[in-house]
């Protein structure tokens, strides 16, 4: 018996993997359409109680702490891929924005506490010694900014210089009513009147850091633009509410001593063909 079943076993072998061979060549064009099928299209990811789902296109980095990034165009917020995007082009037509956790404090106490550190290196004057931007002769501060230039040139001063800029009204947390830090931390430049369309083209990158429903936004963008500050913040707040699935008005406070967002988040993927 055992003979018998050896060498019907080698006969069959032949057979057999013919027949999956056939079985898999039937089955692949279901599994591409498949994998088509399941293509994804935005992900869901929580940050301090609030449930944001991002449109793939937007999305350009997600942190294991429940941060991520968005690639938007400076004109109109479409989004756009900041991976590969050549740098003259990012800082003329892109800006990324952060959308953080800041873990270990509060939103509000994060970004005044960034704020105070630039004050407190020394290299920022009062808002009173100076009234135009970037020289006697240069542009007027853009409007509903205060401009508090930097001190020294950076050949002169470690670290390097940084002009700051704050809105003249800043919003409020809804819940208590206390105002929410924000502002605008500069590289210097004396080519801040250059226009995009002169060349070489000088970036003049700036941060921008302020609160958005209790949770960190910062925002990297060309100084150029602050002209537009209005513009951009109002459609940034309609497109990160457009992306909140359900949460409170205001995030969460982070809990001290408590986990880190990292062991408690997951992140999950959106497909085209989810029920």
């Amino acid at each position: 018996m055992m003979r018998v079943f050896a060498v019907t076993t080698a006969k069959s072998m032949p057979v057999t993997a013919s027949l999956v061979l056939l079985l898999l060549a039937m089955l692949w064009p279901f599994q591409s359409a498949l994998a088509q099928e399941r293509r994804v299209v935005a992900m869901e990811t929580e940050v301090r109680g609030i449930v944001f789902r991002i449109p793939r296109a937007h999305l350009h980095i997600r942190d294991g702490d429940g941060s991520f990034d968005l690639g938007l165009r400076v004109d109109n917020l479409a989004p756009i891929r900041l991976i590969g995007l050549p740098p003259e082009r990012y800082w003329r037509e892109a800006m990324r924005v952060r959308v953080s956790v800041a873990w270990n404090s509060s939103s509000a106490a994060h970004v005044s506490g960034i704020l105070s550190d630039r004050h407190t290196l020394g290299i920022v004057q009062t808002k009173e010694a100076s009234t135009h931007l970037d020289g006697p002769n240069g542009p007027a501060p853009p409007d509903g900014l205060i401009y508090f230039p930097a001190r020294g040139s950076p050949a002169e001063t470690r670290p390097l210089p940084r002009d700051i800029f704050k809105p003249v009204e800043l919003a409020r947390n809804p819940e208590t009513g206390e105002e929410w830090p924000e502002f605008f931390d500069c590289n210097v430049s004396p080519r801040f009147d250059q226009q995009p369309t002169e060349t070489p083209f000088q970036p003049i990158s700036c941060q921008w850091y302020r609160v958005f429903r209790g949770l960190v936004v910062q925002t990297s963008l060309d100084r150029r633009q602050l002209a537009q500050w209005r513009r951009i913040r109002d459609g940034l707040d309609q497109l990160l509410t457009s992306f909140i699935v359900r949460g409170p008005e205001v995030a969460v406070p982070p809990v001290r001593g408590g986990p880190r967002p990292s062991e408690t988040i997951n992140p999950v993927l959106i497909y085209d063909n989810a029920e």
